[in-house]
């Protein structure tokens, strides 16, 4: 069986997920020695673990100066630095800290520092598809962490390791490396990772067509998730058993698997996980003749899909009209803060011209002074001002770019449904040549439905609705330069200001791509469009 890269994923699915350490720092700083630095290193920790990568940045510019020539704190610094950088793919610079670290850790013998800084290497390695790098790196960290007896970390660099040989089409060391991992899980009844390793090997065993093996494997899985209670990993061990019944052949079996798979995933809420089994019950169904509960199935799954794509669009609006909302009151308060220290400076100014009446030269010294403070505020402010509208114009070119998404994702979405539906419709066509005439009948059915599905009008409402999100007065400029222009010439403008090809326009207009041909050349003639010029600048108006 040859492994694609669709396996690969679900492989990394069911893993051990490949990690930097966040959560306790390489080497223990003494709280009392270094106070400072123990809380600030902390803080870091907890920034880094909330993916606030800026904050964590400028903390740790703050404790680079108070290393004092202190080896130690020097590497923490290092490390630090490499983890961040590892974070925000910032490769080399990753590369650098962590070595950096590495370098000064082994001068003072620090074991379990070693082993951390070797486990982040090995990441960074693994991220940038350095496979036998990071294989070394997971090695030697697992070397130095079976020494010292940290088993969570030997657990992580396993579950690591073994991915990534399995990546690089070693499976037979993958295997032997998953059975050493699940015997260290089982000696700390760490059943999660145990769980992990059990799914793993299954699916390796059902790659390399060791049917029984992988059976096995798979049934424990579903047992120990169903012992500790784990909706979400029984469905992916639920997923495994049905892709096993797929390839013996016992589709009803795979698609009852993958139904309550699915049936799981969405009830959890889980709606991206359930997506691999909706491709998968589709194929099954098409492939057990079901074409109508296939077309059913397409159908929910373009609707969750638009349904997600929403949800995670108005959540990013949300957070970025939040970010801004926090900034206009920061500059509200500063702004109130200003006219507040203006009005203080205002009545001790006149105050002294009261007492230092007869001293005109120094009152005067003092009003000019007071004066260009108040100007610095005021131009504090005012900059305080122009950072707001800038933060709002970058808000609404990321609403834009939003937009922008979610249009090229409709009509790549029109092109694919249509693109499944004439496949449907060249395999009923197949299948008409075939069968006798009572179900020759009852595939005409199903053409007709594929028909109403194709419909140009329902997908072009659709459509239309987030092209004039992204283009408001294009419809209306279009008909300024030729108020003649038909909706399907309409239609054409539309999708040519996309800049969809030929194809994907013959796609979405569900005709042949001469059709498109011919419709631009008759468009060039309504517009006057001379055969040297280019007939989508003219357009894009």
């Amino acid at each position: 069986m040859q492994i694609s890269k669709t396996t690969f994923k679900l492989l990394l699915m069911v893993s051990i997920c490949l990690l930097t350490v966040t959560k306790s720092w390489c080497v223990q700083v003494d709280s009392l020695e270094h106070p400072e630095f123990y809380l600030l290193n902390k803080k870091i920790e907890s920034e880094i673990a909330s993916s606030h990568y800026d904050r964590a940045a400028q903390l740790i510019d703050s404790i680079s100066g108070m290393t004092q020539g202190d080896s130690v704190l020097t590497g923490i610094t290092h490390y630090l630095k490499g983890v961040r950088y590892s974070k925000i793919t910032e490769h080399e610079k990753a590369l650098s800290n962590l070595f950096h670290a590495l370098r000064i850790f082994k001068e003072n013998d620090n074991k379990e520092a070693i082993g951390e800084v070797y486990f982040n290497l090995a990441f960074v390695y693994a991220v940038r598809v350095k496979r036998e790098k990071a294989i070394d790196f997971y090695e030697k960290a697992t070397a130095i962490f079976t020494e010292i007896g940290n088993t969570e970390y030997i657990i992580k660099s396993k579950g690591n390791m073994a991915i990534l040989l399995a990546q690089n089409g070693d499976y037979e060391r993958s295997l032997k490396t998953f059975k050493q991992l699940n015997s260290w899980a089982m000696k700390v009844d760490d059943k999660t990772s145990q769980l992990a390793a059990y799914q793993n090997m299954g699916r390796l065993f059902l790659i390399t067509d060791r049917i029984d093996s992988s059976k096995y494997y798979l049934n424990k899985a579903v047992d120990l998730a169903e012992e500790i209670k784990s909706p979400l990993v029984r469905a992916d061990a639920m997923g495994n058993l049905a892709e096993l019944n797929y390839s013996e052949n016992k589709v009803d079996e795979a698609i009852e698997r993958w139904s309550a798979s699915i049936d799981t995933y969405l009830n959890a809420g889980e709606v991206s996980r359930s997506f691999h089994s909706f491709r998968k019950i589709i194929n099954a169904h098409e492939k057990a003749g079901n074409y109508k509960v296939a077309n059913e199935y397409l159908k929910k799954y373009h609707a969750l899909a638009d349904s997600l794509y929403t949800v995670e669009k108005e959540k990013a609006i949300a957070s970025l009209e939040n970010e801004i909302e926090v900034t206009e009151k920061e500059n509200e308060i500063a702004l109130l803060q200003a006219q507040k220290k203006s009005e203080q400076r205002k009545t001790y100014f006149f105050i002294s011209l009261f007492v230092l009446a007869a001293t005109g030269g120094a009152a005067i010294t003092i009003k000019l002074r007071s004066d260009r403070k108040l100007k610095a505020k005021k131009n504090e402010v005012l900059q305080k001002e122009l950072e707001v509208k800038t933060t709002q114009e970058e808000r609404l070119r990321s609403e834009l770019q939003l937009k922008s998404r979610a249009l090229t994702k409709e009509g790549l979405r029109i092109i694919q449904k249509n693109k499944q539906l004439e496949d449907f419709k060249d395999r009923i066509n197949e299948l008409s040549k075939k069968v006798p005439g009572e179900a020759r009948s009852d595939l005409n059915g199903i053409k007709s439905a594929l028909k109403y599905a194709f419909s140009v009008d329902k997908d072009w409402k659709e459509f239309s609705v987030y092209f004039e999100d992204v283009h408001p007065q294009f419809l209306k400029k279009l008909d300024d330069l030729n108020p003649k222009l038909t909706p399907k010439e309409k239609r054409l403008c539309a999708l040519m200001k996309v800049e969809m090809s030929t194809k994907e326009i013959a796609s979405v207009l569900n005709i042949s791509p001469d059709s498109v041909k011919k419709a631009k050349t008759r468009l060039r003639r309504k517009l006057k469009v001379e055969p040297r010029e280019d007939l989508i600048e003219k357009i894009d108006v």
